[in-house]
């Protein structure tokens, strides 16, 4: 009997170990500016909104043009992951914030359908460019049906571009959130 306990442990655990998909991470670095003010939040920012997030996923973007770019036989060197947030909106404070938003923060995420974010670089060909899932330091990850203050800038039609990985969403009830809120009336 205790053969058998140990023959089934060391079975499932080959299976697991087995089963896992090993996708190395790639830590990138990344100068962002950084706000020292709610006012320079705001400043900065074309769009302020409060909404929830609905689901994250990922997509491959040129980082000049802001759009779309999956082809393995692209030209362009300026391809990068981007995790993609997309965004139920509550409340507009600052420009045209309506229904559905998708907001773009650089690189992927760790622990979070990593298999699925490596994928996305190896049909994109870009495994040449980066050896795993591109992470940018400081990120912030965010949660699906928890609600946030977005500071974010548009400039495609597409998509929303966060202004730095740590201040583009603040928790809705935080006082850096209201103060912004309270700013923008």
């Amino acid at each position: 009997m205790k053969k058998r306990v140990i023959l089934f442990f060391v079975i499932i655990m080959l299976c697991l170990t087995g089963c896992q998909h090993n996708n190395k991470i790639t830590n990138i670095h990344a100068e962002w500016p950084v706000y020292n003010s709610t006012e320079e939040i705001i400043e900065s920012s074309s769009n302020i909104y409060s909404g929830e997030v609905t689901n994250i996923s990922f997509e491959i973007i040129d980082m000049k043009t802001g759009k779309v770019d999956r082809s393995i036989k692209s030209d362009s060197n300026s391809r990068m992951l981007y995790t993609v947030y997309t965004v139920s909106v509550t409340t507009s404070f600052k420009g045209d914030n309506q229904g559905i938003i998708q907001i773009c923060r650089t690189g992927g995420l760790v622990d979070y359908k990593e298999k699925e974010q490596y994928d996305l670089i190896k049909t994109s060909g870009l495994t040449s460019k980066y050896e795993g899932i591109p992470i940018i330091d400081n990120n912030r990850a965010l949660e699906i049906g928890k609600e946030y203050l977005f500071c974010t800038s548009r400039t495609v039609e597409e998509f929303d571009f966060v202004i730095n990985p740590t201040q583009f969403a603040h928790d809705i009830n935080s006082q850096t959130a209201k103060t912004i809120m309270d700013l923008c009336k």
